[in-house]
């Protein structure tokens, strides 16, 4: 439910504004993603109508771009090798009562050839206007925010693909939940670097469970695919206030979908988590 929930907001906002929905799917953890999940995606989207306007873009083809822009950001000297294992970490930032990094391999000899990349965060205010959430600011200080781009498993980080896929897709709006707005300032200070257009943000509440987790694969939420489309339709849109009428969920899939876009105002959704109790 949480993740339709998001679909369907970040859907009619793009719809309503007479853009274009895409899709990507973020499938570079090999050892996390497989086809099966990718086709059960893809398939609740368009179970619920919600069709994709261009091809979906998977990461794991997008890698030679990710390289050229990691060899990038080396020519400009903003990166460099940290071979800290996650208990050297732990240890450290115990130890110093922190819980950022130290910038130890910065400023060290790496203690093993095997080694991730940092991008330098050097001391930076990165300031936005979050549609939903209003001004954001986050102060970036040098060493101690300095974010793995590169895992040692030789696997890309989120924050430095997005970036490149944002970019590449020509996106100029992003809607996603607020469960992720703690990492857009960061996206932004790569989009900075890179000297890419930065999109507009808009980081809705996400539901939760009556313990107040999110509904999600991760809390063992249930399958949405279970649930009844027009009905759940309908719930969604009461949860994104936009007041259906009660006449409505006996409409089909593509009247419930064209009366939303129509109805739609990013405005009627609040800085506060919405509620829901899990089924």
């Amino acid at each position: 439910m949480g993740s339709l929930f998001t679909a369907v907001a970040s859907y009619c906002q793009a719809k309503s504004n007479k853009g274009l929905w895409l899709v990507r799917i973020d499938d570079l953890d090999s050892a996390r993603c497989n086809k099966e999940y990718t086709n059960q995606i893809l398939h609740t989207l368009n179970k619920f109508g919600l069709n994709w306007d261009e091809p979906v873009v998977y990461q794991h083809d997008q890698i030679k771009l990710y390289q050229s822009t990691l060899e990038r950001l080396k020519a400009l000297k903003l990166t460099y090798p940290c071979s800290c294992t996650r208990k050297q970490l732990i240890s450290r930032l115990k130890h110093h009562n922190t819980n950022t990094y130290d910038g130890y391999c910065l400023n060290n000899a790496l203690t093993s050839n095997i080694t991730s990349i940092r991008l330098k965060f050097n001391n930076k205010l990165i300031s936005f206007e979050d549609n939903i959430q209003g001004c954001i600011n986050k102060q970036f200080n040098q060493q101690s925010d300095d974010l793995i781009i590169l895992r040692k498993d030789n696997i890309f980080a989120y924050q430095l693909a997005v970036c490149v896929d944002d970019a590449e897709q020509h996106i100029t709006e992003v809607l996603r939940g607020y469960d992720l707005l703690s990492e857009t300032a960061g996206q932004i200070y790569i989009q900075k670097i890179l000297g890419l257009n930065t999109p507009k943000y808009a980081h809705i509440p996400v539901i939760v469970d009556e313990n107040g987790a999110k509904l999600s694969k991760q809390t063992f939420a249930n399958d949405v695919n279970t649930l009844p489309i027009e009905k759940t339709l309908f719930r969604i849109l009461g949860l994104l206030n936009l007041k259906p009428p009660t006449d409505l969920i006996n409409n089909n899939i593509q009247e419930i979908l064209k009366w939303a876009v129509e109805h739609w105002t990013i405005q009627g959704l609040s800085k506060q988590t919405i509620s829901d109790t899990k089924r």
